[in-house]
């Protein structure tokens, strides 16, 4: 019996392996260390979406304007572009009232996160991330006033 959890682990990653759905970290000494990667059945809005495991996944670390305000189409589609089709390493923080997973999710360019923030798709907000790449990309898209941070979604007025 105590043999039986190296094999089931042996078949899992032989699975995995075969099916082509992993993805690579780095190692202590460098190397890559494959791990098993989801990817995204479907996007609810700029910063939640459904995995093909059926798991609801809620960004770390940002906000996207609720479907019907200002941008929320675009932050959507935004999502959409950066994960559907794509091999994503979900790392889970901790599971919220609504039964998400609140996770960082990084595609092959990283932090998923961050890349909706720099595109002004979406504002930072810490709900379970301090991470100062997102604070240094917030403010480079509220300075170039891109996505949310546009005349399309600011008043001119008292902005």
């Amino acid at each position: 019996m105590k043999g039986n959890w190296k094999r089931a682990v042996a078949v899992g990653a032989t699975a995995l392996a075969a099916s082509g759905i992993f993805w690579y970290l780095s190692g202590v000494s460098g190397s890559k260390i494959m791990v098993p990667a989801t990817r995204a059945m479907r996007v609810i809005d700029g910063d939640t979406f459904e995995t093909e495991e059926r798991q609801l996944i809620r960004l770390t670390g940002i906000d996207a304007p609720e479907m019907g305000n200002c941008g929320s189409e675009e932050a959507k589609k935004a999502l959409s572009d950066l994960i559907i089709n794509k091999n994503l390493y979900v790392k889970t923080i901790y599971r919220d009232g609504s039964n998400r997973l609140i996770s960082h999710v990084y595609n092959d360019q990283g932090l998923v996160s961050e890349q909706m923030v720099r595109s002004g798709k979406a504002y930072f907000s810490s709900n379970g991330i301090n991470d100062p790449e997102i604070i240094k990309a917030a403010d480079e898209a509220r300075t170039k006033k891109l996505g949310i941070y546009g005349a399309k979604c600011t008043q001119a007025t008292n902005p």
